[in-house]
């Protein structure tokens, strides 16, 4: 099978806090995934 993505327990911290907690994925070669999230920083201030 071909993969165009693919992470096993990916894990991420910014500044002492962790953001990403051992996501593993995979993503065949023709499909497509989305995923949108606004960061704190480009969050627009209220």
């Amino acid at each position: 099978m071909t993969y165009v993505l693919q992470t096993h327990r990916l894990s991420k911290t910014f500044k002492g806090k962790e953001s990403v907690s051992e996501v593993s994925m995979r993503v065949k070669k023709g499909k497509s995934t989305v995923s949108l999230d606004l960061t704190e920083r480009a969050r627009p201030r209220l």
